[in-house]
């Protein structure tokens, strides 16, 4: 059977557009909490493609997911690919990544812990989402020897605020797989396949 060029190249496209239409915000506001996840996950699943490459053929028997610490606790996956980037020796931010990444991944945590939608006001592209959630550490204590409470908060985060953090997501996506491409070139230098 010869290479089909075309319907490879078809089969190629029918995969990317969808993950391109991830960072298109779309008009529905809970189309939009959903993209930031997913965009979210495509982050972590571009460093766990790094760190499978990193770890290469000798690398241990059991790959761990990108989710295990300490890589992509939002505020230490800046660290991550910064000491990545050193032991490769390739230019890399750190500063302005982690400046761009912390609102983003302080904003995926609130929608990731997030209990129930309260409302949403406004109009189109002005809009405002008020949800609550259970706080990330010390949400549950005893009032008495019988009875707990579990604290819980709420947020309102606007339309705008949500777009911003998907273009950044969008622009952290970018940034890790321009640090891969550049980290597989200084791979192939350190050794070059004519050795």
């Amino acid at each position: 059977m010869a290479f089909d060029f075309d319907e490879t190249f078809k089969s190629i496209e029918r995969q990317t557009q969808p993950q391109k239409e991830v960072f298109y915000p779309g008009a529905s506001i809970y189309e939009l909490i959903l993209k930031l996840q997913c965009g979210w996950s495509m982050v972590l699943e571009e460093v766990k493609f790094m760190r499978f490459h990193d770890q290469g053929h000798d690398g241990p028997a059991t790959r761990k997911r990108p989710t295990d610490p300490p890589i992509t606790k939002g505020h230490l996956l800046p660290g991550y690919l910064d000491d990545l980037a050193k032991k490769w020796d390739v230019d890399f931010d750190v500063e302005t990544f982690r400046s761009v990444s912390k609102p983003v991944v302080e904003l995926r945590n609130l929608f990731a812990h997030m209990l129930y939608i309260e409302s949403v006001e406004g109009e189109f592209p002005n809009r405002e989402v008020a949800f609550w959630i259970v706080p990330f550490e010390d949400s549950v204590s005893f009032r008495s020897e019988t009875w707990s409470q579990q604290r819980r908060q709420r947020h309102v985060v606007s339309e705008q605020q949500m777009r911003d953090s998907l273009a950044d997501t969008r622009a952290i996506l970018l940034e890790c797989r321009r640090l891969e491409h550049r980290i597989s070139f200084a791979r192939e230098l350190a050794n070059p396949p004519w050795d």
